[in-house]
C-alpha cells in the first residue's frame, strides 16, 4: 500500500510528471542558454 501513495503522489503517466519536469527543464536550460523569453 505504501508504494500506491507514493505512485499517486509522483504519477509517471499523469500531470504530476509534467509539472515536475517542466520547472525542471527550464532551470538547467537558462543555466547553460538563456531563454527566448528572456531575450524578447
Amino acid at each position: 500500500m505504501p508504494p500506491r501513495s507514493i505512485q499517486k503522489h509522483h504519477p509517471i503517466s499523469g500531470p504530476g510528471q509534467r509539472h515536475p519536469s517542466l520547472p525542471r527543464k527550464p532551470i538547467n536550460k537558462p543555466c547553460q542558454r538563456p531563454p527566448m523569453g528572456k531575450l524578447n
